[in-house]
């Protein structure tokens, strides 16, 4: 009976070992499949939205587009008007071209001597009755018309090839403010975009249309109330 239980005993303790070493590998590969699981959820790859957004630098502002760009404080949207474009013209130095005598020409005929300015400013002139007004390209005023402006006082704005709305701001300026004392008119001898304002004795060209330089220069050579050109 003894040595039964003495058997009994000498194996128990002969398989704890076994199950110690059973017991100890269970435990190991439970820790190993926590590992990999942990492993394994750090490898996934991040939304397509995080990823896409991780490829752009910190901070980086979108390129703006013209259309959002801000318009600068006090700069205008709107086009600029012919008075504007004009009021942005430059006008040289007064000339004072030589005096020239003449009388009276008779008819269509030409002058005996070429004038000393072009525009002229003196010299030979219309005998007939001359309207200080604003001509066309189909009605100019020809070189003694002009002088017949200039000898009863008034102002002749001669210009060459110039845009409608350079056309139509002069001709508004001139019929708001000067009636009967400034005359317009197209002028071959001028090149494209050229201006010249004449009195008696002067002249004063300009590059473009200079509604201000006209004001100074019929306040200072100008007449209020001219006589009957051609008379």
């Amino acid at each position: 009976m003894i040595d039964r239980l003495d058997l009994r005993r000498a194996r128990i303790r002969a398989a704890a070992p076994g199950r110690r070493i059973r017991a100890a590998t269970a435990l190991c590969a439970v820790l190993v499949l926590s590992a990999c699981g942990a492993a394994a959820q750090s490898s996934d790859p991040a939304p397509a939205l995080s990823a896409a957004a991780s490829s752009e630098p910190s901070g980086a502002a979108a390129t703006p587009t013209p259309a959002d760009s801000p318009t600068p404080a006090g700069a205008s949207t709107e086009p600029s008007s012919p008075v504007s474009e004009a009021a942005a013209a430059s006008c040289a130095e007064i000339e004072r071209p030589p005096l020239q005598a003449g009388s009276h020409l008779i008819g269509d005929r030409a002058p005996p001597v070429p004038y000393s300015s072009q525009p002229p400013t003196s010299g030979w002139h219309s005998s007939g009755h001359v309207d200080i007004d604003l001509r066309g390209a189909d009605d100019p005023l020809s070189e003694p018309d002009q002088v017949s402006v200039l000898e009863a006082g008034g102002v002749v704005v001669a210009h060459g090839q110039l845009p409608e709305d350079a056309v139509a701001a002069l001709g508004d300026h001139v019929r708001t403010n000067y009636e009967q004392r400034v005359a317009v008119t197209p002028y071959e001898p001028l090149d494209a975009g050229a201006v010249a304002f004449t009195s008696w004795g002067v002249l004063q060209r300009c590059d473009g249309v200079d509604l201000d330089a006209l004001d100074r220069f019929v306040a200072e050579f100008g007449t209020d109330d001219p006589i009957e050109p051609g008379h």
